[in-house]
């Protein structure tokens, strides 16, 4: 069996974050205001990313904690 890796295209290989353009802070205020209107007239508030930030944090550990347990019974075998 072998595991067959993607390989990156030119554009992933030199930059994994395609965004190149100014920061958030830097665009004007209005275009910032405009912006978080339209996340939240979506339903995407400042306490669903929080929710979704802490749910992650969460699933994460438990993850991580299952797979210690399955590294411990695999090495005690």
């Amino acid at each position: 069996m072998a595991v067959k890796h993607k390989q990156p295209t030119e554009a992933e290989a030199v930059d994994p974050i395609p965004y190149e353009g100014p920061p958030f802070n830097d665009l004007d205020e209005n275009l910032q205001k405009g912006f978080h209107k339209y996340l939240e007239v979506r339903g995407i508030t400042l306490s669903l990313s929080n929710y979704l930030c802490e749910y992650m944090i969460n699933k994460e550990s438990k993850e991580y904690t299952n797979w210690l347990k399955n590294l411990k019974e695999f090495v005690e075998k």
